[in-house]
């Protein structure tokens, strides 16, 4: 008679700590390896995108201009004296200006203030007293269509300063289609990238460049992010008039470039 061998269940006991530690080792050898598979995509996912860059430029004739005038008065002997003489020489200036057919929206007040004036005595510094007040105002004219007639912007100084502006902070030109020329250097830039990127991926041993991914511009040169051009100044009651010849402000041509980066995928 044959005797029947007894045989012994195996099963995982989840609570023994060793069996615990051996399933927690095998999950993490699972996770280093998926990672591992995919680490490109995950930590690298930017390594195959380059950035080819290119210029545009556009050249155009500004047809605005703006002119910053202003007038100071210095040591009235009263508050009211000094704003009646600074009202009295800014509506000249803004008559002569309307006169040259400047409209009433292109005229705008940039600043208007009064203040006690100071004079020191005594030696070494001494001490302040007050000895009258001084007002200012500044205010910026808008001239349009200087390229169709730019003597208008030498006209409009010379006239302003005869009505008695003493002073002339800036002169700065713009254009009225300005979006459309930075559009149009932008799509200029795009072409010079795209004309450049077939030589740099044969130059560098890639067969060709993949697609463009995203793309960002850097504005290199524009009317909107230049500073006005100094001019005159000046103090005190006594008007540019007497300064010298007609002003000779002239616009020329102006640039616009900016750059494209376009961001291809490398095949």
């Amino acid at each position: 008679m044959e005797q029947e061998i007894p045989t012994k269940k195996f099963e995982f006991e989840w609570k023994d700590p060793k069996t615990v530690f051996i399933f927690s080792l095998v999950i993490l050898v699972t996770i280093i390896v998926i990672v591992s598979i995919l680490r490109e995509k995950i930590v690298d996912k930017d390594a195959d995108i380059t950035t080819v860059i290119g210029r545009g430029k556009v050249v155009y004739q500004p047809d605005i201009a703006v002119v910053n005038f202003g007038v100071q008065v210095d040591k009235a002997p009263k508050a009211e004296e000094a704003l009646n003489k600074l009202n009295e020489l800014m509506n000249r200036i803004v008559a002569s200006a309307k006169g040259l057919g400047i409209a009433d929206e292109d005229i705008m007040t940039q600043s208007y203030s009064i203040s006690p004036h100071y004079d020191f005595q005594g030696e070494g510094g001494g001490t302040t007293v007050p000895s009258g007040y001084d007002a200012n105002q500044q205010v910026a004219i808008r001239i349009k269509m200087v390229d169709k007639n730019p003597n208008l912007v030498n006209k409009v100084i010379e006239e302003a300063s005869k009505a008695g502006a003493n002073q002339i902070s800036g002169v700065s030109f713009d254009v009225s289609n300005i979006e459309e020329l930075k559009q149009k250097a932008r799509i200029e830039a795009i072409t010079d990238a795209r004309e450049k990127s077939g030589g740099l991926a044969k130059a560098a041993g890639i067969r060709k460049f993949g697609n463009i991914v995203s793309w960002y511009e850097n504005i290199i040169k524009s009317p909107d992010t230049q500073y006005p051009y100094s001019g005159l100044g000046g103090s005190g009651e006594k008007s540019l008039s007497g300064a010298g010849s007609t002003p000779q402000i002239n616009p020329g041509t102006q640039e616009i470039i900016i750059e494209m980066g376009l961001n291809y995928r490398i095949k």
